[in-house]
């Protein structure tokens, strides 16, 4: 797209270019807000979110291997589970969410299904699933 200055105007076409181009144009401005656990009002700001995103995904990539794969995110809605998610798309693993309240059968039949070599999950939904040796759980 051209601007009437003749200059281009830059449109992200996938995640990762939206979240680099925010960080870059947004760095010190708040991208979440959320209370912690004692009521306080926390604000991540775009430049903390895409270190927190940066790092996760090279922990897929570089620790966990799981180049092109997939991972399941399964936990209660929280910054955390944004960041896993943005994560995966950021470094190409495809995300699968899953439904905390699944039963350990049906989170099992998912992840079986899907095929995920890598598991994020909060310690309620960690503690119903039936570790295996050909997934990694975080």
């Amino acid at each position: 797209m051209i601007t009437s200055g003749g200059d281009f105007l830059y449109r992200p076409t996938t995640v990762k270019d939206m979240l680099i181009k925010s960080e870059e144009k947004y760095r010190y401005n708040c991208a979440f807000t959320f209370l912690d656990g004692d009521g306080r009002r926390v604000e991540i700001t775009y430049k903390k979110l895409m270190e927190d995103v940066e790092s996760i995904a090279l922990s897929l990539i570089y620790g966990l291997k799981v180049h092109d794969g997939k991972a399941a995110v399964i936990c209660y809605n929280c910054y955390e589970w944004c960041v896993i998610y943005l994560a995966c798309l950021y470094s190409g693993v495809v995300a699968v969410p899953v439904d905390r309240e699944n039963s350990a059968a049906d989170t099992e039949y998912i992840l079986d299904f899907a095929g995920v070599t890598a598991v994020f999950c909060d310690k309620r939904s960690g503690e119903k699933l039936t570790k295996r040796s050909d997934i990694s759980y975080i």
